[in-house]
């Protein structure tokens, strides 16, 4: 068992095109893709769960000495695509009567950044913050619990501002994949001695995301930040047992690359496409999006590269 990244393409290739098809069902009416309308959550609980548990890997590769680039090696990683996007946005639907003190001061006030949908960008870049904080400045335990208070911070915060569920609901996942990158070989050895406790362990966290899921429905929608801690679980779970790699051929793989651009440039097609120049055709909207998503993509990811190596 493992969940290596060489497992984690296809994974991330998957969520890329399942966030685009959940944007599309909840914002812009395509009914034919209303399997997908309770996705969004889940795969950014997912995406916070990777990125947690890539940071803690890196960590505990290198130590102390990995912090001393960390702005440019992570920080810079997903602020220079994210910023190549929200250029693209601006010039394709703003003109200069447009630009407002308003448009800047919505990311403070309602927590809507200019670039649609890229809220999580925010949010990740704080969790960034608050790691490189508490791994910089604390020691042992005392580092995953100042992290863990500044992630508890930020979610009543966000909660309390009315920024959406979105900005909270799924940021316990960010934690949980340091946890669990902490102590997966200690699990996969545990499940090596007992093969039969998998199936165990996953029934355990599937009944345990059913029964807080229902408490966010009847009593308190925060029960669903216990929902998203399990899922990201069972991804990994599942994810370490099976060999999803051996689908890493040349699509997927391409998709894999792109896919945090891919997150960033959806919302600048759909706009596109059901602004500028009305598609009222549902087929034909899916198809334009995802080309041109895929397309912008590929453009974003060459060029914050391009800026990153300067």
């Amino acid at each position: 068992m493992s969940f290596d990244k060489n497992k984690l393409t296809v994974l991330k290739a998957v969520m890329a095109l399942l966030i685009v098809a959940d944007h599309m069902a909840n914002f812009f009416g395509v009914s034919c893709l209303r399997l997908f309308i309770e996705f969004g959550a889940p795969i950014v609980s997912v995406f916070f769960f990777i990125s947690g548990y890539g940071l803690q890997v890196s960590f505990d590769k290198k130590g102390v000495s990995y912090l001393e680039h960390f702005f440019t090696r992570r920080f810079w990683k997903v602020m220079a695509p994210f910023l190549v996007a929200t250029l693209i946005y601006c010039i394709l639907f703003w003109s200069i009567d447009n630009i407002r003190p308003e448009a800047f001061t919505v990311l403070f006030t309602e927590g809507k950044p200019i670039l649609p949908f890229s809220w999580y960008v925010i949010e990740i870049l704080f969790f960034y913050l608050a790691f490189f904080f508490s791994y910089r400045f604390f020691h042992n335990y005392w580092r995953l619990i100042v992290l863990l208070a500044l992630v508890l911070l930020f979610m009543i915060a966000t909660f309390y501002l009315q920024y959406g569920n979105g900005w909270w609901v799924s940021s316990l996942a960010f934690p949980t994949g340091i946890v669990f990158a902490k102590t997966e070989k200690k699990l996969y050895a545990y499940l090596e001695k007992y093969p039969a406790r998998y199936w165990l362990i996953l029934i355990f966290l599937t009944a345990g995301f059913c029964i807080f899921f229902l408490g966010g429905k009847i009593l308190d929608k925060r029960f669903w930040t216990i929902c998203y801690i399990c899922i990201p679980l069972i991804v990994a779970m599942i994810v370490s047992k099976f060999p999803f790699e051996k689908f890493n051929i040349g699509i997927v793989t391409f998709l894999a690359m792109i896919s945090y651009e891919i997150y960033l440039c959806q919302g600048i097609a759909m706009e596109l496409f059901r602004g500028k120049f009305y598609i009222q055709s549902d087929l034909l909207f899916i198809l334009s999006v995802y080309a041109l998503t895929v397309a912008l993509a590929y453009a974003v990811h060459l060029l914050s590269g391009l800026i990153s190596a300067k």
